[in-house]
Formats: structure tokens, sequence, C-alpha cells
């Protein structure tokens, strides 16, 4: 079993869930947090209002949890990182 934690900001929770399911995730209606289950992996996620240093901006910050065979979480982090910096532009 493996964990990755990563902590992502300026992207919406809708395009998170477009780029999970676009790698084959689907929804999981298990629980009270967000969750999409893949082949070998689970994601859950929560989002928080994180300030921008100097200022009273904040930005979404979504706090995202990859769970499961290590094998999996390998080959899904790289492929979610790739998406999730290009920041649906």
């Amino acid at each position: 079993m493996s964990r990755v934690e990563l902590r992502i900001r300026g992207v919406p929770e809708w395009l998170l869930r477009a780029y999970l399911a676009e790698l084959g995730a689907v929804a999981d209606g298990d629980g009270d947090a967000p969750r999409m289950t893949g082949d070998g992996y689970a994601v859950s996620w929560s989002a928080e209002r994180a300030p921008l240093p100097g200022g009273t901006l904040r930005l979404m910050q979504l706090n995202i949890r990859l769970d499961g065979d290590a094998a999996a979480i390998a080959a899904l982090e790289p492929a979610l990182m790739a998406k999730l910096q290009r920041g649906g532009g």
C-alpha cells in the first residue's frame, strides 16, 4: 500500500474530477469526502482557501491524497501532475 499527498493551488475541483475521469477513475459515492477510484488506487481530496503571501487574497487549494497499490500510484501521480500543472489552459 502506498500513499502520496499533494497540495495544488489554482485548479478548481470540477477540473480535478474531469482529469481523474480522463485517467480512468470513477466517482465513489461512499463516505462524506469526495473520492474517486481507479484500477488499484483511490483518490480523495478536500478544498480550502489558502492565503497568498503579503496580501488578503486567497486561492483555492486542493489537498489531494492518492492511496493504493505502489505500482498504480507510481503510474497515476505523474500523469495527474502533468494535467494539474497545465491548469486547464
